[in-house]
């Protein structure tokens, strides 16, 4: 199914009674949503056709690039994971609203870490805290229009929707108070923080999204950069905002009102991005072949690639998305459409470190995971489910 046919399948979705107001932001959830299921079948399409082929192909093409570093296609050490422990789902926290609204909308969106606490937005509009120690929701509110949120520096930023062109809300990251509400110009659709930036990725017409550094004191507009068409995927990085979208991996770096657009060196695949992450000072970018670059957030350059051959060989896996935290891949996948397990891999070797399945179900696979608070969280259809590590005891 290609956007095309999304765009027209989603018009006929909500077109069907001119007298019933129609509700834009949760058309856009359920778009997005159609977007991830589509790719998803594309990919498992492909890899059962030619796994073997693709593979090859980008492990030559990824090799070809000066300075970086492909891992070896195979060996007979592949399937061996590094001895780090075991994991074991430690908590399902019920989310409040979830299995009760239509489509994904009662789910858990974005869970970060702040204040100690854990915080997470869901579908219908609610924010939640949660107490890691306790893993019990301590705080939950209804914020209409709420569309995304992102955290540093001790606050909580809640972008939403509501009214004409929606709000930036700055939260005390331990109480949840509101410090600030900063009234937006334009509509946006994500907010994103990383050190001392914070960007919102903006509607700029029928060209693209437009990108906003802004002033976390007093929301004013520091710089500005695009359009770009086709964004899927914003992160906040140190230096500028990276972005997936048509044309692959790109981000504006630089400092001041003055950005320069950077284009990632694309060895294979990173055009059909799954994922993006900003974690220990680089970007992560996960491709539709399910391998992994890490890249150089200021000049772009590919400085070192995961190849899936080294985690999932056989690519019977069937990697969705992933996250990096802890010295780790972590990846989602999707067995066969039910449940969702946690692939585990080691950033120094690319070889698996652990596995654990039963993670729970969104009615497709899931499609976030974070590494936060020490713990590894993945929202699912009803619960927020989270995953320890067990050390190993030693015997002396």
């Amino acid at each position: 199914m290609m956007d095309t046919d999304l765009e027209q399948r989603l018009e006929r979705m909500y077109a069907g009674d001119t007298r019933r107001p129609v509700d834009t932001d949760a058309s856009w959830r359920r778009f997005i949503s159609l977007r991830r299921h589509a790719a998803i079948q594309r990919r498992a399409i492909a890899a059962g056709v030619a796994v073997a082929a693709v593979t090859a192909v980008a492990v030559a093409a990824i090799a070809a690039y000066q300075g970086t570093r492909a891992e070896p296609s195979g060996g007979r050490h592949v399937n061996r994971p590094a001895d780090t422990g075991r994991l074991t789902i430690t908590a399902r926290i019920a989310v409040p609203g979830a299995g009760r609204a239509p489509g994904d909308e009662g789910m858990a969106g974005v869970v970060a870490s702040q204040g100690g606490q854990v915080w997470a937005i869901t579908y219908a509009d609610r924010l939640i805290r949660i107490n890691p120690a306790t893993n019990r929701v301590t705080l939950r509110t209804h914020i209409a229009g709420l569309t995304d949120m992102t955290a540093a520096a001790g606050t909580i930023w809640l972008l939403t929707t509501a009214g004409a062109d929606g709000k930036l809300l700055k939260l005390d990251a331990v109480s949840g108070r509101v410090l600030a509400t900063f009234p937006l110009a334009r509509r946006c659709g994500q907010v994103s923080y990383s050190g001392s930036q914070l960007w919102l990725a903006c509607a700029s017409g029928s060209r693209g999204t437009d990108f906003l550094r802004l002033d976390p004191a007093t929301g004013r507009v520091l710089a500005s950069a695009g359009p770009a068409p086709g964004v899927s995927y914003v992160e906040a990085a140190g230096d500028g905002v990276w972005f997936s979208g048509n044309s692959g991996v790109s981000g504006f770096v630089g400092t001041g009102s003055l950005l320069r657009r950077v284009n990632a060196a694309n060895p294979s695949g990173l055009s059909d991005t799954d994922s993006l992450v900003y974690a220990q000072g680089a970007i992560w970018a996960f491709d539709g072949g399910e391998s992994v670059a890490k890249i150089d957030q200021r000049t772009g350059r590919i400085v070192r690639v995961y190849n899936s051959a080294r985690y999932d060989p056989t690519g019977s896996f069937g990697l969705d998305f992933f996250t990096v935290g802890q010295g780790s891949l972590w990846f989602l996948n999707d067995d066969q459409y039910q449940a969702t397990s946690v692939l585990r891999v080691s950033l120094a070797s690319g070889l698996p470190q652990g596995h654990i399945s039963k993670v729970g179900s969104c009615g497709e696979p899931c499609w976030q995971i974070y590494v936060v608070g020490g713990s590894v969280w993945v929202p699912t259809r009803t619960h927020i489910t989270r995953i320890d590590q067990v050390r190993r005891s030693r015997r002396g």
